[in-house]
């Protein structure tokens, strides 16, 4: 069977024709199904641990699927879930309703509101199948509420699926999905409002990038301003670890402290404001020497940097110097710059990477005027906001 199939798929040339495409997505999302039924099946054998020693059917899938641990999760959680769905999960192997369909179904649902939803298949699952996925997504989160009020809601369990969030490491990265209350919806659209600031002229971000960078923004500011863990400044953020070569070279990479990657170029931009510590090791890794924690910016002088810089001393830009970080305009890394006000700038986190990219430069003048260099030869300036600060 399986060797059929191999040859099938080696054989096969889908036409680039939209109905060739369509037919072969539906085709596959049956396969989709099956697959679905064999891994509930094989989770109930529990095989993944006796013969395979994983310790759990997400970590097989993981492994022996060559999954990301987010897919892998979600291909499990939805097996389980069908196992006392029957009738969703016949629909959908026999191509009734999509692996779509199934998705909304299994997010809008808990350990409390399955019952409910399995009791009533017999006419949900017909009803859901005449929709197209985005208006099921619609009616699931609406039944998904209807439930919690049939329900006591003061019960202490699973976290309804209308106030959650997952965060997950990704082969690039890391993803994001939350499902929020409609108080917390507003306070994040604010807040992302507010982080995201005016476009300007020379913001070449999309809209969801520039979403993105105002949340890490948002996740950053907490960080700087939390009180439970004391010190300079309340930057208890990532760790990160690269070759002193790498470093000072800006070519090459170092690592976060879970092993992902982060180049060198990068690096040296977080390096700009940070604490460094001096780590000598042997060639096999071997930690011969931990040297104690080094501010490159000292609490002090940066709250000077604020009084004079105000905020961000892009042109243009108008983040406040509570979203900033502190720039050497003369690397001190690679080119010995001082840490004083003659030599550091703030920048929001945006343009304090623009200014490290290739081609860009920036100049700090004796009066704090500020030029930027772009790389087809443009330069801009920001005059100092306070010329009364320039002595500080």
């Amino acid at each position: 069977m399986f060797e059929a199939l191999a040859t099938t798929i080696s054989d096969l040339d889908i036409p680039v024709d939209g109905d060739a495409l369509d037919e072969a997505l539906f085709l596959r999302d049956r396969l989709d199904a099956k697959l679905c039924e064999a891994v509930c099946r094989f989770d109930d054998t529990n095989e993944w641990d006796t013969a395979e020693g994983c310790a759990s059917m997400t970590a097989w899938l993981r492994i022996k699927g060559r999954m990301t641990n987010s897919d892998a999760q979600r291909m499990a959680t939805t097996a389980r879930r069908l196992r006392h769905l029957p009738v969703l999960r016949a629909a959908w192997v026999s191509g009734e309703v999509s692996g779509g369909h199934v998705a909304a179904v299994v997010a809008n649902l808990n350990d409390r509101t399955a019952p409910l939803f399995q009791a009533g298949e017999d006419d949900l699952v017909p009803m859901l199948g005449g929709l197209d996925v985005a208006g099921a997504v619609v009616a699931m989160k609406s039944w998904a509420a209807h439930a919690k009020e049939t329900l006591d809601d003061g019960h202490e369990g699973e976290p309804d699926p209308d106030r959650s969030a997952h965060l997950s490491p990704t082969l690039s990265g890391g993803r994001l999905d939350a499902n929020l209350e409609p108080e917390a919806f507003h306070a994040a659209q604010a807040a992302l409002r507010l982080a995201m600031g005016n476009k300007t002229d020379d913001d070449e971000r999309t809209p969801a990038q520039r979403r993105h960078d105002a949340l890490a923004e948002i996740f950053t500011h907490f960080l700087d301003h939390q009180s439970d863990h004391k010190g300079g400044r309340h930057r208890p953020h990532v760790n990160i670890t690269i070759g002193l070569e790498e470093l000072t070279t800006g070519r090459g990479q170092g690592c976060f402290d879970d092993g992902t990657p982060i180049t060198a170029d990068v690096a040296r931009r977080l390096a700009c404001d940070a604490n460094i510590h001096r780590v000598i090791t042997k060639a096999d890794g071997t930690v011969l020497d931990y040297g104690r924690s080094t501010r490159t910016i000292p609490a002090p002088l940066f709250q000077a940097l604020c009084i004079r810089d105000k905020g961000c001393r892009f042109p243009g830009c108008d983040r406040p110097a509570h979203r900033t970080d502190g720039h050497h305009v003369a690397e001190w890394i690679a080119h010995r710059g001082p840490t004083n006000l003659r030599n550091l700038v703030l920048l929001c986190r945006y343009h304090h990477g623009v200014v490290h990219r290739p081609g860009w430069t920036i100049e700090l003048q004796p009066d704090a005027t500020v030029i930027i260099t772009t790389p087809d030869g443009r330069k801009r300036r920001s005059q100092p906001v306070d010329r009364r600060a320039l002595a500080a």
